[in-house]
């Protein structure tokens, strides 16, 4: 599962805002899937930060603790065979597929 966080980052503690409504999110999606019978796996979850490449350059948080687990925030995220990058370019799924194709 991919999360992706988007935010007007004005300061640390809109981030911290962020990181708090995030993890209630997924706590909220949790209970749902467990009265569902179904699991949510935060090893296979991933968290990315959305915006332009100084604004992401400004939040300093790398990992997020969610379930009892830490989820790790990456720049770049694979969905459905696409790759997706915290620019929301495809430059980086352009790229894999022209390194496939040689």
């Amino acid at each position: 599962m991919m999360m992706m966080m988007m935010t007007r980052y004005e300061g640390l503690e809109d981030t911290a805002i962020a990181v708090q409504t995030f993890v209630s999110c997924v706590n909220g999606l949790n209970d749902w899937m467990h009265a569902s019978r179904l699991r949510l796996n935060p090893t296979k979850t991933q968290v990315m930060w959305l915006g332009s490449s100084q604004l992401i350059k400004q939040v300093d948080i790398t990992d997020i603790s969610v379930l009892s687990s830490h989820v790790e925030v990456v720049d770049t995220a694979r969905d459905l065979g696409v790759l997706i990058d915290s620019q929301l370019s495809l430059s980086a799924h352009v790229a894999a597929l022209c390194w496939s194709g040689y």
